[in-house]
């Protein structure tokens, strides 16, 4: 069973009002993102997977926080500094795009999740085994022309949405036996005027071509079963006041930095206000006791 990509568009109407249910995507496993607090005992234990007998393939758990800037300081404070299954130079793009990437044991995720302020309720999806590209999250749309910073720096925008894709697959880890989970994650503009209407066929060959993929914000990586992967929309800290470079005489005030790709993607950025809402992603892999052939059925296609 999959699940359905993770909805975030009621972001802006919510950043200014309170909203109420919205309607639940096809397939769905979750609620809303709404202003309600969820309600008491609507939360799964993070160790234990959303899908019983889920024990090969990909979960994601999704958590929409308001006002955290503290508490997300502190645990980037603690995690960041450990090392990822993603290449640094990839996480170092990420980062420099306004996207955290953090490695976290698994068993710590409860207490992790806990110091949130947790404003709807959790978001769980079951991939399983995917060998074709996906759509994983499903972030906001973005107006033509708007100004996003990525890694490369600041990119204007064509009309479209943000969102990540996957792809994974069972594979040995650090034995034969071991199991692990090959991961791929893309990030991509999904533009207007590459999606197809209901009645153009064929289908596109592959979810990358519905759209530009930022080949720095491209990765493979290999996860095992005690290490979650955490995204936080989370942009570099602003320099000190006494750090800035003096601004020249006649030049007037210095314009507020557009939102990075992680803030336009997921959170409830608008220029020249604080995030208030964010989107936290989770991704659990759920692998066996032992690798074997049974766990190695879905091959990927090339």
């Amino acid at each position: 069973m999959r699940g359905a990509p993770v909805l975030l568009a009621a972001f802006a109407a919510c950043a200014l009002q309170a909203c109420g249910p919205a309607p639940r995507p096809p397939g769905s496993v979750a609620g809303f993102f709404g202003g309600e607090t969820p309600p008491a005992g609507a939360t799964l234990d993070p160790a234990q997977p959303a899908v019983r007998g889920a024990t090969n393939g990909l979960e994601m758990r999704v958590w929409v926080v308001e006002d955290q800037d503290e508490v997300l300081a502190e645990i980037v404070g603690r995690f960041g500094p450990r090392p990822t299954p993603m290449p640094d130079s990839v996480r170092t793009a990420w980062r420099a795009s306004g996207l955290r990437v953090l490695a976290v044991p698994v068993d710590e995720l409860a207490a992790f999740r806990e110091r949130f302020r947790v404003i709807a309720p959790e978001q769980r999806d079951w991939f399983g085994q995917s060998p074709d590209w996906s759509e994983a999250i499903r972030g906001r749309e973005i107006a033509a022309g708007q100004i996003i910073g990525v890694a490369d720096g600041p990119m204007r925008s064509p009309a479209g949405r943000l969102r990540v894709l996957m792809r994974c697959w069972p594979t040995p880890g650090a034995s034969v036996l071991d199991p692990a989970l090959h991961l791929e994650l893309a990030v991509q503009l999904e533009r207007r005027d590459a999606v197809p209407s209901p009645v153009e066929l064929p289908a596109l060959a592959s979810e990358l071509e519905a759209g530009v993929v930022f080949p720095r914000l491209r990765t493979t990586m290999r996860l095992d079963a005690d290490t979650a992967l955490l995204l936080i929309p989370m942009p570099e800290p602003e320099p000190e006041p006494g750090e800035l470079p003096a601004t020249p005489a006649g030049e007037g005030p210095e314009r507020p930095s557009p939102p990075t790709l992680g803030e336009a993607m997921l959170s409830s950025f608008a220029p020249g206000s604080p995030a208030r809402r964010r989107a936290i992603v989770a991704f659990l892999p759920r692998l066996p006791d032992r690798f074997g052939l049974a766990s190695a059925a879905a091959e990927p296609r090339r």
